[in-house]
């Protein structure tokens, strides 16, 4: 304002405007890449705000969902907003890489009368079909395949039926079919190995078997 010699005053004003145009600081916890394996589990660490004015903000988690089943690169983006409308970001980036153990190839074995185990690499990916090709020619023998804690293939006896008495004579039996076949099951278990149990208790019997990686 100014006043003159006559005592009239004149104003005027002026308008401040002070806005906020700086964005909130948002820190990861931990650190700015993660390295994992398709056997790993992602655990979220978080991370968190703070704004020159407004101070501890919520973080919101966005971007990717880590999937540690499927190999792959993912960006996990987290984000805070002021009251002013600015909005803080930083991302972390996690590598899952695939650990998976392969099949150890198409494995056949051979043997003759006695009781046989063979402990088989069928690798650690899941999901495939497993076929066991057997030949226990004319006299009968039996294959059981364990994997993952559980009888997945049991053939009983196989085998030509004018040997059903033999097998009697020993607590065992009836035969349940051919003596040349497959069965299969769907690997649904990671682990890797699968044991093949081969009774081949008659005397002048011989078998072969074949067990496949998952297809």
């Amino acid at each position: 304002s100014a006043t003159d010699s006559s005592g009239n005053t004149g104003t005027t004003n002026r308008t401040v405007i002070v806005e906020d145009t700086t964005a909130p600081v948002v820190t990861l916890n931990g650190s700015s890449t993660i390295e994992l394996t398709t056997a790993d589990t992602y655990t979220e660490l978080g991370a968190t705000a703070n704004d020159h004015c407004d101070g501890s903000l919520s973080v919101t988690v966005g971007g990717d969902t880590v999937d540690t089943s499927a190999a792959g690169t993912y960006t996990v983006t987290y984000s805070a907003t002021d009251s002013s409308g600015n909005t803080g970001t930083t991302s972390r980036t996690v590598t899952v890489e695939d650990n998976a153990i392969p099949c150890g190839g198409q494995q056949s074995f051979s043997g003759n009368r006695g009781t046989y185990t063979y402990d088989v690499n069928l690798g650690s990916s899941t999901g495939g079909t497993v076929v066991l090709n057997y030949d226990s020619f004319t006299i009968p023998d039996r294959f059981v395949v364990q994997h993952g804690g559980s009888v997945v293939i049991d053939t009983g006896y196989v085998g030509a039926t004018s040997y059903n008495d033999d097998l009697a004579d020993l607590g065992l039996g009836p035969i349940t079919g051919p003596g040349q076949g497959t069965a299969s099951f769907v690997k649904t278990d990671p682990s890797t190995t699968a044991t093949v149990t081969v009774s081949a208790p008659l005397v002048g019997t011989a078998f072969t078997f074949t067990l496949n990686c998952p297809v």
